[in-house]
């Protein structure tokens, strides 16, 4: 008799631990699952209007008490405040008696043209009373160019710098390597370089064209550059200047570098 009932609390406890699984980590979408989604938010706005507290807030914008938290989840994660553009699920977990319903809504800024994200983690006891409340808003996005690659952070502004100062650097030591004794060479290497890098950067963000047309663009104006300072300038010049195709292979090599490190050695 008690081997049979040890079997049959094993088998329980079994099936309860597959439940438990199989329910664990769950994610609702609203457009998917409409009705198990306004099942949930319509518990958690229920539980968020009968409970009376106040909220640790990290900003001015996001709820400061359970009546504002009501509101704005209201507002944000009800099916009738979406768009077809806006996204909307829960995901539900389970730890012990209490249960967790996490809400990720997104939300259009009435000001500007940004859509952002508004976490909501909810957990309840077993009889479903709120235990903790977190609000978080995450991070905002442009709708109509959500990932613009072109736009310059201040950590893209740190690798180009860094950028442009390693090909300086670089085409100088080139230059002084092959034009020994030759100070000129080291002037037209580094200013070959500093051409090439600001044409690629003013291509890549100025025209939005893409990073490998932005170096080839840079490159080329240092070499036209170089060919018009010594074949049209120099020449109609030559009192005061030589023309001298070295000095325009100096400044097409720093061109070179300063295209090649602002492309392919720094992300930007």
């Amino acid at each position: 008799m008690k081997k049979s009932l040890s079997l049959f609390l094993i088998i329980l406890l079994s099936f309860n631990s597959a439940a438990w699984a199989f329910d664990n980590g769950r994610i609702i979408e609203q457009k998917d699952t409409s009705y198990e989604y306004e099942n949930i938010m319509y518990k958690i706005s229920h539980i968020l209007r009968v409970t009376n507290g106040n909220l640790v807030s990290t900003s001015d914008k996001l709820p400061r008490d359970t009546l504002e938290a009501h509101e704005y989840f209201e507002k944000v994660c009800a099916p009738k405040s979406s768009n077809t553009d806006l996204a909307k699920k829960v995901t539900v977990s389970y730890q012990g008696f209490l249960t967790t319903r996490e809400f990720q809504c997104d939300e259009r800024s009435d000001d500007t043209d940004t859509v952002s994200t508004v976490q909501f983690v909810v957990t309840v006891d077993r009889d479903e009373n709120l235990k903790d409340l977190q609000i978080n808003k995450l991070n905002a996005k442009a709708i109509n160019d959500p990932a613009d690659p072109h736009h310059m952070t201040l950590k893209d502004g740190g690798e180009i710098l860094i950028a442009v100062a390693a090909s300086t650097l670089v085409s100088g030591l080139l230059a002084k390597q092959i034009y020994t004794g030759e100070q000129d060479k080291f002037l037209h290497a580094t200013g070959g370089s500093l051409i090439a890098a600001a044409t690629t950067l003013l291509a890549y963000y100025g025209f939005k064209v893409s990073k490998n047309e932005a170096a080839i663009i840079g490159f080329a104006t240092a070499v036209a550059v170089a060919l018009l300072k010594e074949y049209a300038y120099d020449a109609s010049h030559r009192d005061t200047h030589t023309v001298d195709i070295h000095d325009a292979a100096a400044t097409s090599m720093g061109g070179a570098m300063g295209a090649f490190f602002v492309r392919f050695q720094f992300r930007f």
